[in-house]
């Protein structure tokens, strides 16, 4: 068990998951759960020492760490398992970067953060990957960020110091995609710069009629694009230049794009995982009627389907690939989001809306959270909230158990899409 895996577990919540489980294999013998066994294992991996230097914030996440392991051998659950996994991996962070008893050999970083101004103290000898984490952990500033230096394009490599820094005193930290893009049943896409607030010249996927854009996905360097003429479209957010990549037999609802692939979802139930290096179609399958928006998971990628007022699982990583799950609802299902914790979807019939909460493993549902008047049709998650746009011409924001926290009423018409980042949301 590589200690690097261990030390990944602070940034993602699958992976420390993933950890979890294949500790939990290893230490469920046949006498029954070896507690003793998996926390000395944990505590070797992550190089943990009882000796906690660094001042009060390295001390407290070694007390929270130590209480977690002490809940595990109380009650060895698979749940505080992971618990313990993550603040086992937070108290390491926090101790190679917290300051040291010497005031003078500690440094002050003052980052910018969307406008905001952070200020952290590290060690010279602290890393960009361990800044990351310190901001992360500290600060909140989530997952796909980078850092450079004032006016640098390129990030800091992650192994750089502060020691090497040319100017020290100060950093900022940036989005790693920073274009919002946006498609239009008229047939173009746009991308918008959110750091210099500029638009590109709109990309003309299809100038037919009937051939509105209906979804788009983006990585740092390209822009996916489906339309109800059939096809998907690549375009380069460098050159601006675009080609088609795929063909569907209808017309094609949702992409999603994960580090290497490709999920596109067509009206007639199709579900394809196209490959980004090969640009061919690696398999596919009948997810079922109406198939609408999709997410992925672990190679798992969930979708809704409005016709059989249904949530489906598709499961990529078998070959052939094979259906998981399908939950019946209640109302009509429009879109699906997820977190690393829980599946949401979306959708109502003409006069409601409604939004369930199911589990990611097996579909199950938790609860319904209520309160939009009309269909729900574009969502997104973070962490701790939820986020939705409906027919009603309302922007909703919930926390995870189903508590209405704030209702947005400056659209006129129905909302249809948004991009959530921790400190703006961008709605259509």
């Amino acid at each position: 068990w590589p200690r690097g895996q261990i030390e990944a577990v602070a940034e993602q919540a699958e992976q420390r998951q993933l950890c979890a489980s294949k500790c939990w294999e290893e230490f469920d013998t046949e006498d029954g759960f070896d507690a003793d066994g998996c926390v000395a294992h944990l505590k070797a991996c992550v190089g943990w020492t009882d000796e906690c230097v660094g001042g009060d914030a390295a001390a407290e996440a070694r007390e929270r760490a130590q209480a977690a392991l002490q809940e595990l051998e109380q009650d060895p659950t698979l749940q505080r398992l992971s618990d313990a996994l993550g603040l086992l991996a937070q108290a390491q962070v926090a101790q190679s970067v917290a300051a040291p008893a010497d005031p003078k050999a500690a440094r002050t970083l003052k980052i910018q953060n969307m406008g905001t101004v952070l200020s952290v103290t590290v060690l010279p000898s602290t890393t960009i990957s361990q800044l990351l984490q310190k901001l992360r952990l500290e600060h909140g500033v989530t997952e796909g960020v980078w850092l450079s230096e004032p006016g640098a394009v390129d990030p800091l490599p992650l192994d750089t110091t502060v020691a090497s820094l040319h100017n020290e005193a100060e950093l900022v930290c940036r989005l790693s995609f920073l274009k919002l893009c946006s498609g239009s049943l008229d047939g173009t896409v746009c991308a918008r710069d959110l750091a210099a607030r500029t638009v590109q010249e709109p990309f003309v996927h299809s100038t037919d009629p009937k051939g509105g854009v209906q979804c788009v996905a983006a990585t740092t360097d390209y822009v996916y694009s489906g339309s109800l003429n059939h096809s998907v479209m690549r375009w380069s957010l460098h050159s601006g230049q675009g080609k088609e990549i795929y063909k569907a037999t209808e017309g094609v609802m949702s992409v999603c794009v994960t580090a290497e692939d490709l999920y596109i979802a067509s009206r007639d139930g199709s579900l394809v995982r196209f490959s980004q290096a090969t640009m061919q179609a690696v398999s596919q399958l009948n997810a079922g009627n109406g198939l609408q928006g999709v997410v992925v998971h672990n190679s798992r990628c969930y979708g809704a389907l409005y016709t059989d007022r249904s949530v489906v699982c598709c499961d990529f990583t078998l070959d052939p690939p094979e259906k998981d799950f399908t939950e019946k609802l209640d109302f009509n299902a429009f879109v699906v989001t997820l977190n690393r914790s829980w599946l949401f979807c979306g959708g109502g019939d003409f006069n409601s809306g409604a939004i369930q909460k199911l589990a990611l493993d097996d579909g199950r549902q938790v609860s319904r959270f209520e309160g939009h008047k009309k269909p729900v049709h574009a969502m997104c998650a973070s962490a701790t909230h939820l986020f939705s746009g409906s027919g009603d011409k309302t922007v909703r924001c919930w926390d995870l158990e189903g508590n209405c926290l704030r209702v947005l009423n400056e659209h006129t018409r129905e909302v249809y899409g948004f991009f959530f980042n921790p400190s703006e949301i961008y709605n259509a």
